[in-house]
């Protein structure tokens, strides 16, 4: 009996890991700004969410510094967005980024090559 109460105790814990699992975060989770720093580069990078969908992508490298003005979405575990000024991407240019939030202050983005980079809230 013992052993038939653990596998459902397990099976119950596997279930509801599974049913939370692909929730993914609210719009409203991804407010204000959020920082990640490669301490190897120095290079970094910020991502500013406002309530009305808008935000900036800003990347620092070398000294070098770009600002993309954004327009945003996410569904579940993907941060939808165009890049509303620029010469290079129109508002047909739709970026899929996969995303989690890890308590309140740490999201972290998978990159071009899939590697996890860690954003800090400020």
């Amino acid at each position: 009996m013992k052993t038939a109460r653990k596998i459902l105790v397990v099976l119950f814990a596997f279930f509801m890991i599974l049913t939370t699992a692909g929730c993914g975060a609210k719009k409203e989770d991804l407010f204000g700004v959020w920082e990640y720093t490669d301490t190897s580069t120095g290079m970094s990078a910020v991502y500013e969410f406002r309530d009305d969908g808008t935000g900036t992508y800003t990347v620092n490298s070398g000294g070098n510094e770009v600002v993309y003005e954004l327009k945003y979405n996410s569904e579940g575990n993907h941060l939808l967005f165009t890049i509303t000024n620029s010469d290079i991407y129109t508002d047909d240019d739709l970026f899929d980024i996969q995303f989690k939030l890890k308590g309140n202050d740490k999201m972290i983005v998978k990159d071009s090559t899939g590697r996890d980079l860690t954003f800090v809230r400020k």
